[in-house]
Formats: structure tokens, sequence, C-alpha cells
């Protein structure tokens, strides 16, 4: 009924949109029901994580096939997806089922992926040219029509078992299927397909932080870093953290602070912690860093910095926030926060520890 009310006046829609609006309804159609039955098929006879982590493949998928159709890849864009990419890892890969094999299963998820890909790409395309609810109803009315041929046709229709399942076939068809991918190509008409599969990939996360709350399942640690990746990834926020850097010869206790719009920061330790024989094996940093980022003024240390205030002091407020990366952070986290409280350093601003996981 939609359908016909969206496409019959003919002063709303001229014959060339009224194509445009069937054909992309068609499409799209077929698209989504390709994914929505192969992800059904392959999870049947794979594991929950690999389902999520191979299906969720088409945030990568979506900007390296929108590059071969001539659309233009943000590098930030790149990163982010890189980063939801080790995100999904870490949120549903556990234990032993990290080991990567590839059964009929994952085959079967893994070709949705880019049946998803297809249809992101598709919608992005032909939501410029139709209107967006009437575009939802013409590709649900295909796959409607597809997925019904295909049960009677493949598989042995038990409508007791339908009637026992109702309440989660209608939960499934209005809110996870009409109104979310109706929701997905209006929030498409004006944002980019990148941006949109990274924001669809958080159905991952959705699942694993909403089966905690409501289901009392416990995330391990793991996987909450995977949480928070994913969060980086979709809102392009700053990433800090320390590693081990080898320059000329020599090896460097270094903080790093990136930005999404690619901007890069670095800064060596200065104080090294010598009664852990760190000054043994690495080099002292000579420079102090201040980071501009989005209005804020960022002073960024390294743990046993914290012992020498000399760089801390907030000296003419140069620095609205004191970032602090704390090595080994659980052996040390009381003495941190002693140290911190008996006001060595006093910014007289906001202060952060970060923990490296």
């Amino acid at each position: 009924m939609l359908i016909l009310r969206r496409v019959r006046h003919e002063e709303k829609y001229t014959p060339q949109q009224k194509k445009d609006l069937l054909e992309g309804g068609l499409v799209c159609g077929i698209f989504l029901t390709l994914g929505t039955n192969l992800q059904q098929f392959g999870i049947a006879d794979t594991t929950a994580g690999k389902a999520g982590f191979i299906t969720a493949l088409y945030i990568v998928l979506v900007p390296l096939a929108g590059m071969f159709l001539g659309k233009k890849a943000n590098k930030r864009l790149f990163l982010c997806v890189l980063i939801a990419v080790v995100g999904l890892y870490f949120l549903c890969f556990t234990g032993s089922e990290g080991a990567m094999s590839f059964g009929r299963g994952d085959f079967l998820v893994f070709l949705c992926a880019f049946a998803f890909t297809g249809h992101i790409l598709c919608v992005d395309h032909y939501v410029q040219k139709v209107d967006g609810i009437a575009l939802s109803c013409v590709q649900f009315a295909v796959m409607m029509v597809l997925s019904t041929v295909c049960a009677f046709t493949f598989e042995t229709v038990d409508f007791a078992a339908l009637g026992e399942c109702t309440f989660y076939i209608l939960y499934i068809g209005i809110l996870s299927s009409a109104g979310g991918y109706t929701l997905q190509i209006l929030a498409q008409k004006d944002g980019d397909p990148t941006v949109v599969s990274l924001l669809l990939s958080l159905e991952s996360f959705f699942a694993v932080v909403c089966g905690a709350i409501i289901l009392h399942e416990r995330m391990s640690g793991r996987e909450y870093l995977g949480c928070a990746l994913m969060l980086t990834a979709q809102f392009q926020l700053a990433i800090c953290g320390s590693y081990i850097a080898t320059e000329n010869d020599q090896f460097y206790n270094r903080a790093f602070f990136l930005t999404p719009e690619g901007e890069e920061f670095y800064y060596d330790k200065r104080h090294l912690f010598r009664m852990g024989r760190e000054a043994e094996h690495f080099s002292v940093g000579d420079k102090r860093l201040i980071i501009p980022y989005r209005g804020w003024n960022i002073c960024l240390l390294v743990c046993y910095d914290l012992r020498f205030p000399v760089w801390s002091r907030n000296v003419n407020n140069e620095y609205d926030l004191l970032i602090y990366v704390a090595n080994c952070w659980y052996r040390r986290y009381r003495r941190f926060l002693c140290t911190y409280c008996t006001g060595s350093c006093r910014p007289e601003r906001h202060s952060c520890e970060v923990h490296r996981l």
C-alpha cells in the first residue's frame, strides 16, 4: 500500500523517477536478500564470533569498492576502518576461537559481506535520485517475494514452528529489518557510504554490550579492548599511547598522539626509571611537548616523568590537559595516585592517566 501510495501520484514522480525507483528497489532488494539469507545459512554452520567478524568485513570492502567506482576516499577514514577491523577481531574472536579456519558456514558469511557491500553502495547511488521511504518499500517488496520463493523451493516450511516464533519474527521484521534498513537509507541520503558502513558495524558492539546488561554475560579484557577500538573508529577519536621506538641505534620510551586528521605527535620520555634499569637500555628525551587539539592544549608525558615536575608544571597556563601514559600501571597504580595527590606537579587543570594494555 505504501508503494502504491508513493508511486501512483504522477505529479510527484516523473517517468524517469519512477523508473529509477523500481530499478533501485529491485537492485537493492536483490543485494539485501542475498546478504540476509547467506548470513542466516552461514551462521548455522559457524560460530557467532566468526560470523560477526566476517560479516563486518564490509567496512573494508565499501571504501575499496568505492575507489573502483571513482569515489574519493579520505585517508582518515581508512585509518578508522583499520582500527574498526582490529576492534572487531578482539571483540569477536576470543580464546581458542581466534584461530583462523574457513568452513562452509564461514564461506557463506564471507559472501554475505560482499552482498551487504553491494547493498550499501547501491543505496548510496539510488537514494540521491528517489525518495528514501519509497526506495525502502520497493526493496522490501522485492525481498519478500524472493525470500518466499526461496523458502518454498529450498526448505520445508513448518507453519507450526513459525507460529511459535511469531514474536521473534515480528521483532526482526519490523524493528531490525524494516526500521533498521529504512533508517540506513535515510541516513545515506547525506552520508558517506564508508561512514555508514562503520556505523553499521557497531551491531557487533551493541550485541556484546546488550548481552552483558540484559543476559548478564561477562566480557573479557580482550573484548573490552575491542569495544574501545570500535568506539574510537566510530567517533573518529584521537589515539594516545606509547611504544618502544628505535632511532639511530638508540631506544626511546616514546609516547604518541594521533589525530583523526592525520597529525602525528611524539614525545620521548625524559626521566627514566633507573631503579628498574630503564636508563641502561633507553635514551633520554630532550623536548617537551604541548599538543593543540580541538581547542585544547595537551601536555603529554610518560609514567616516571610524574616524579620530576619540571616539565609538568603548568607555568602561565600553557596547557589545559595533562596526560600521563603509565607503564606497568597495575603495580604502580597506588604509587601513581599518591604521588599525584601530594601535589608534586599541581597542573591546576585537568589530568588524565592512560593505562596501557
